[in-house]
């Protein structure tokens, strides 16, 4: 939320951070010192090369340094005794002014990891990590609990300036237990640890290279005695050498294999090529851009051909894997200097051909690149971390050796990852990664590889009064296109919505297939008599009937045939499948009234038999589905009974009878609706219910014999109403996932489901500006092999089309720090605990925290004081001030790396309250803040550098409200409530409530008691199928009571409630609105006779609607303003714009992406109209007016829906306006309503308050200054 920012462009300049200064002005080459590129090969071979002509620089340079000492000495010995001599004494003078040191800091180094490895280090079969930490110089184990964390470290020296580059894991000593090998780039060695099997290990034996500095490790049996041994890549002498294993922890060199002038080997790695039982070898060599397989001859000898990986590409890192399942090892290389991966196909017989090269991002630097099964179809994926833009991606492979770019994920702002280990950490049978981030001294574990939905949403109905009940989805023309058919029960007809194949549907040619009144309320599609085309079956509640309706194939029907289900039966649910056996479709009906199953026999010529109906007792069925329950492929179904705890079970016998039920029981749950499908993949299918108003689903597991497991409860979002539910496979892993529609918030939950019939937690699909929704379906609407949602919204009469497209990524991620410096960045002085006494702020952004340094005495602070700035977050600088007029000094702190400003308000008692936070804009990179009074308010402001963005921003503070937090509950069900309003309708001096209630259609009216709590709802009817959506408030018939005003949204009509002053309102009177339905209304004196008028928008009709008041609660004909076609007008608001003491209007037009303002005659007519763009598809959707910038000048502020920000039009105060100037709400808000408020501070006179804005994105109210 930012307060106020607003951003000054200034020319980028390069400063250096501290860390940088400090490394210019100490080059010593030590790791913490070195600011790595992708391999480190031009600062290693610098330093190297220079080393030889140290000594005699060294000479020379002592000898000048010698005589340039001598001299000066004499010349200030002179010079001191001539002032001596000849300088005037005065002995009164003291030198006041004293330093000393007195406190001594200690450095801990970074710890600069470069490297893991995974291993088994004890006994509980948890992968456990082992990282090389080459700024420590040493090595941390982490245990692995099995459920995705990790320990502690537990830290083994590789010894002073040892440099440990890389680790690997094997067991070198053949007792069965991980050992630990190291490759010590500093101290030209291995290192060998030799694992206890407890997570404890001996101390360092090694191995000692003499010029050669060992960079990567890979271990194998190479001449096949059963011993592991070692092939190191080394530079400085770039080869790869051979140790052979004793098979006691010890190793000797047996071959060395030159890898070429200037090769520079990075990155090594075995595997059988070409199949002949014995381990290879693959070099990659940076300096040459090529790699090198070494093919196994025996004895630990190896052959060595080469191939290029493309000019000047720098490769670094190689991986292995069989990519197109043919049994044959293949390579994946990773070129830091192209940005690219490269894909080598084995050929079995130790060759390979290039395949194809894919990008890693624009100045990505791939680093390091490995392989893992992380989308769950049994192929082989690839990741990569790239150090040039901080982040992982996952390559997903095919299968067939192709590739396709699935997945970003950031691994934090100048992480620098530098290295990937993947394994299965909480044994979920996903591969798990953990990324080594060399530039922020951490590891990142990244666990629970799924896939993201993301809607694009698109709205189609047939008009007013359209309530889409059920739907199906089939090829109702023969296109090949899917295509939609609604059963609309208020208006007794089915609809047919012809599909284009890409997603959009023809609502222009919409047309009714059903035109009695018999009250269609379910449909589904099926070919009934055999001819390949589509035909539906649509149930009539009230007439107890199924009709068939036959498909000609051209979206056409004819034919119609009844089938009665029942006498006194009425349909709840029906299904569609073979029962019997003779590849003809029969119908299934639970009948809610008349409690019984009706059998209906098809013929195969779209007629029917007969019903035979099966009573279900006393239980009364609400859904139905069908599936295999004993594997015996012979249908069977269940049903759901409403007024009972269970499920009925009926056992097909394949010829279209039935056995006797079985009673499944839901605990104390009502179930609702029921769909059946094979949840764990044992091809059994299983049972998924939802239940009703209890935030819950429940699932029944089938045990393959009729039989099913107890129920499994899955808690859904609090307040959710699950009412239907489908399942599929959203993210594409072979294991269904189950949606369930929310009718009452409106939208989709889809748990993603586990091989073992778990679930994970929903993830949520708003349905946007829908109501009450009720039906769903899936299908393919855009032929993008991908499942799209289609769903029925009653209560705002149309149906949403969700086109989902799929993003995987990692769902959970921990970071573990792995030891740094406090990196002091910044330090300011204040008097903290209000002792008289000076104390000190400083910021660590290597350790990101504050520290408050208190009570100096004795030469040190006996006192500290830690505060968090959150984990990654690197505190860069501090300022100090009275953020909030409490005489206590609070601290203002800028986050470099998570991009925001953090406000410590102090307590003055050694303590602080909570931290306030403030985004800078990501990535921004905040360097420094000041404070100061820049709009002379008597409040101190911030202003903050942003590096990044090379800009700065400014934080206007005031005094910041706080509130409180309780609900008011409605004591109707399905309510909905929509709009509210307050006002005092019992003159007690005290604010009351009037609610919407769009569903209910009336108006409940809480009265309040003063302190926070209010009376019970009185309710006051409207019309019947109202739909009232905004409400004003006003003295309608002038006897100083207040009135309320109802815009409906469904009967195009106000209602007009006269109050009587005590709470109570007289019955609603009712004008019509011309052309459509009212959305908005507000009031004013638009022809100054002291009367109140009324102004609402018509969405639909693109216009504006004026009703002049007579004062006695009634009002002339409507007066119509249009609006521009398409301009869909949601919300009006009433103000004098030009200051001539008439009231003008401003609109909200929602399509049309603008404001438009009508200024007032004073006569109730208007001028025409002037309109103000919010931006191309900003959507603005509510409108408030205020003085934002105190000219005494009518300003507006407007919310922006679809660009997520608030727009402001400052007013020029004759009735024109400056541009937008748009505040951001955040990703992922969703703008619903803005209002604007006097905010005064306890102080301040009412000339001296200031405006503030609020706006609801549908979760909570967000203030905008």
């Amino acid at each position: 939320m930012d307060h106020n920012r607003t951003s000054v462009e200034l020319v980028p300049v390069n400063h250096q951070s501290p860390l940088e200064r400090y490394n210019d002005e100490n080059p010593v080459f030590n790791e913490s010192g070195i600011n790595h590129t992708s391999c480190d090969y031009d600062n290693q071979m610098e330093s190297e090369t220079t080393e030889e002509n140290l000594h005699s620089f060294k000479r020379q340079y002592c000898k000048a340094i010698c005589a340039s000492a001598l001299f000066t000495i004499v010349a200030m010995t002179i010079g001191i005794i001539t002032v001596c001599l000849s300088a005037p004494r005065k002995i009164d003078i003291q030198c006041e002014m004293k330093f000393k040191r007195t406190a001594q800091g200690t450095f801990i180094s970074d710890s600069r990891p470069r490297h893991v490895a995974i291993g088994y280090f004890n006994d509980d079969n948890y992968l456990d990590l082992v990282v090389a930490t080459s700024g420590s110089d040493n090595i941390g184990i982490r245990q692995g609990y099995g459920n995705g964390t990790f320990s502690s470290r537990i830290n083994y020296s590789t010894g002073r300036l040892s440099l440990p580059y890389w680790v690997a894991v094997g067991d070198f000593n053949n007792d069965n237990l991980s050992d630990i090998a190291v490759a010590n780039y500093g101290t030209h060695n291995i290192g060998i640890f030799l694992g206890y099997g407890n997570l404890n290990f001996s101390n360092q034996s090694t191995f000692q290279f003499d010029s050669s500095r060992p960079v990567s490790l890979a271990i194998g049996d190479f001449n096949q005695d059963n011993r592991l041994d070692i092939a190191v890549v080394n530079n400085g002498t770039f080869n790869v050498v051979i140790l052979l294993g004793f098979g006691n922890g010890s190793f000797q060199m047996h071959t060395t294999y030159d890898m070429g002038y200037d090769s520079m080997p990075s990155s090594i790695a075995v595997a059988d090529f070409n199949n002949d039982n014995q381990l290879d070898i693959v070099v990659v060599n940076y300096g040459t851009s090529n790699l090198a397989i070494l093919l196994s001859m025996g004895n630990g000898i190896f052959s060595m051909n080469t191939y290029s990986t493309g000019r000047g590409s720098n490769p670094c890192s190689v991986a292995i894997g069989n990519f197109n399942n043919d049994n044959s090892s293949d390579i994946a290389v990773a070129n830091s200097a192209t940005d690219t991966v490269s894909i080598f196909l084995g050929n079995g017989n130790g060759t390979f051909t290039i395949n194809t090269t894919y990008s890693t991002g624009f100045y990505s630097h791939p680093q390091f690149i490995a392989v893992g099964n992380f989308s769950k179809d049994n192929t082989v994926d690839i990741i990569v971390a790239n150090s040039g833009t901080d982040n992982v991606i996952i390559l997903e492979g095919y299968g067939n050796g192709i590739f396709s770019l699935k997945a970003t994920h950031s691994t934090g702002y100048e992480s620098n990852p530098y290295a990937i280990a993947v394994g299965d950490f909480d044994n979920d049978h996903i591969s798990d990664v953990v990324v080594v981030n060399n530039g922020i001294n951490s590891i990142l574990v990244l666990r629970s590889y799924l896939t993201y939905l993301t809607p694009n949403e698109t709205k189609y109905s047939t008009g007013d009064y359209f309530s889409p009940f059920s739907i199906a989805v089939n090829d109702f023309n023969n296109d090949k296109q899917l295509d939609i058919m609604v059963a609309d029960v208020y208006t007794s007809s089915v609809y047919l919505f012809i599909g284009y194949g890409d997603g959009t549907f023809d609502d222009d040619k919409y047309f009714s297939i059903v035109e009695e009144e018999h009250d269609p309320d379910l449909i589904a599609a099926g070919d009934f008599n055999n001819d390949k085309y589509a035909d539906i079956a649509v149930s009539m509640y009230w007439t107890n009937e199924i009709r068939i309706y036959l498909g000609n194939g051209t979206g056409h029907f004819e034919n119609l045939y009844i089938c009665r289900v029942g006498n006194d039966s009425m349909p709840a649910a029906f299904t569609i499948n073979d029962f019997d056996g003779d590849k003809n479709l029969d119908i299934l009906v639970a009948n809610n009234v008349g409690e019984n199953i009706a059998f209906l026999h098809g013929y195969g010529n779209g007629t029917f038999a007969e019903a035979m109906n099966y009573p279900t007792g006393y239980n009364s069925p609400t859904s139905i589905d069908v599936g295999y329950f004993n594997r015996d492929n012979l249908l069977d179904f269940a049903t759901t009974n409403y007024d009972d705890y269970t499920i009925s079970i009926y056992i097909g016998n394949g010829n279209g009878t039935f056995q006797n039920r079985t009673l499944l029981s839901t605990d104390d749950y009502y179930p609702n609706s029921l769909v059946v499908g094979d949840l764990n993949n044992d091809r059994s299918d299983d049972i998924v219910i939802t239940i009703p108003y209890s935030s819950t689903i429940g699932v029944f597991l089938g045990y393959g014999n009729g039989t099913f497991r107890s129920m499994q409860t899955y808690s859904t979002d609090i307040s959710t109403n699950p009412c239907a539910a489908v399942l599929s496979d959203f993210n594409k892993d072979t294991i269904l996932d189950i949606a369930f529609l929310d009718q009452d918030i409106p939208s989709i939950n889809v748990l993603f489901g586990h091989s073992n019939g778990d679930f994970l937690e929903p993830i949520t699909l708003a349905i946007e500006d829908a109501s009450y929704s009720y039906s769903i379906a899936t299908g393919d609407f855009n032929n993008d092999t991908e499942v799209d949602i289609v769903v029925g919204n009653i209560g705002s009469d149309d149906m949403s089309v969700l086109l989902l497209q799929y993003k995987p990524d990692f769902v959970n991620s921990k970071v573990y720090s792995q030891n740094t410096s406090p990196h002091p960045s910044a330090v300011a002085i204040g008097d903290f605990n209000n002792d008289r006494q000076p104390d000190i702020v400083v910021t660590n952004s290597g350790i990101d925290n504050v520290q408050i340094l208190l009570d100096y005495r004795e030469e040190t602070f006996m006192n500290r004081i830690t505060y968090s700035t959150g984990t990654n977050s690197h505190p860069q600088h501090v300022a100090v001030a009275d953020f909030n007029k409490d005489s206590q000094l609070d601290i203002a702190v800028v986050n470099s790396y998570n991009s925001a400003l953090t406000i410590f308000l102090s307590s003055g008692n050694e303590t602080t309250h909570t931290s306030s936070e403030y985004i800078t804009g990501y990535p921004s990179f905040p360097t420094s803040v000041a404070v100061g009074d820049f709009n002379k308010d008597s409040w101190i402001d911030v202003v903050v550098a942003n590096k990044a963005t090379n800009n700065i921003g400014i934080f206007l503070g005031f005094d910041y409200p706080t509130f409180t937090s309780s609900n008011i509950i409605l004591q109707q069900r399905h309510s909905s409530p929509y709009y509210v309003v307050i006002g005092d309708f019992n003159k007690d001096f005290r604010w009351d409530i009037a609610v919407a209630c769009l569903k209910k259609n009336n108006i409940a009216v809480f009265l309040g008691n003063g302190n926070g709590t209010f009376a019970n709802e009185q309710l006051n009817d409207l019309p019947t199928l109202s739909r009232p959506q905004s409400l004003a408030i006003g003295d309608f018939n002038n006897d100083n009571q207040l009135d309320i005003a109802a815009a409906n949204s469904q009967d195009q009509s106000i209602s007009i409630l006269l109050g009587n002053g005590s709470g109570i309102f007289a019955k609603y009177i009712s004008q019509n609105t011309i052309d459509s339905s009212p959305v908005s209304i507000a009031v004013g004196d638009f022809n100054n006779d002291s009367r109140q008028d009324i102004v609402v928008a018509i969405q639909e009709a693109d216009s504006i609607g004026i009703f002049i008041g007579y004062g006695n609660g009634s009002f002339e004909e409507q007066i119509s303003y249009k609006m521009p076609d398409k301009s869909s007008p949601v919300w009006v608001v009433v103000g004098d714009f030009n200051n001539d003491n008439v009231q003008d209007i401003a609109i909200a037009n929602f399509n049309g992406h603008s404001i438009g303002i009508h200024l007032g005659y004073g006569n109730g007519a208007f001028k025409n109209l002037t309109l103000y763009s919010t931006g191309d598809n900003s959507g603005p959707c509510s409108i408030a007016i205020g003085d934002f910038n105190k000219d005494e000048w009518m300003d507006i502020a407007v919310a922006n829906r679809n660009t997520q920000n608030v727009g402001i039009f400052l007013g020029y105060g004759n009735g024109t306006f400056s541009l937008q100037t748009t505040y951001t709400t955040g990703s992922g808000s969703m703008l619903m309503s803005i209002v604007v408020k006097l905010l005064m501070t306890k102080s301040s006179r009412p000339s001296l308050s200031k405006s503030q804005i609020a706006i609801d994105d549908g979760s909570v109210s967000t203030p905008v200054e």
